[in-house]
């Protein structure tokens, strides 16, 4: 009987055990999936603002457009209208490798 009590015990532990490392195991996952929905939401961020970006050197590029249409209706010059459109472009490419390499660094 005694052994019997004894085995009987030793299995309740030896699941204690494993209950007790499942738990462990469960948590460490809750912390990792926590972090990568925090990357995640990160990432969101990131690709919003530089979506708002975009947007904004769009329209930018719309009135540079129009401006330059009214410049060569008029007969003016448009080499001031060329300035600021390099200069634009200049801008852009700015932001662009920025952006790329903001989220780059988010990564790692």
């Amino acid at each position: 009987k005694k052994e019997k009590i004894l085995a009987l015990t030793e299995k309740i532990e030896k699941q204690e055990n494993l209950y007790l490392k499942l738990d462990a195991d469960m948590e460490d996952g809750r912390v990792i999936a926590n972090e990568l929905l925090s990357k995640c939401q990160n990432l969101f961020l990131h690709l919003n603002k530089d979506q708002f970006l975009i947007a904004s050197r769009k329209e930018q590029a719309k009135v540079i457009f129009e401006e330059m249409k009214e410049n060569l209706r008029g007969g003016g010059s448009s080499s001031m209208v060329q300035g600021k459109i390099v200069k634009e472009n200049e801008n852009m490419e700015k932001d662009f490798y920025s952006c790329v390499e903001r989220n780059l660094k988010e990564e790692m």
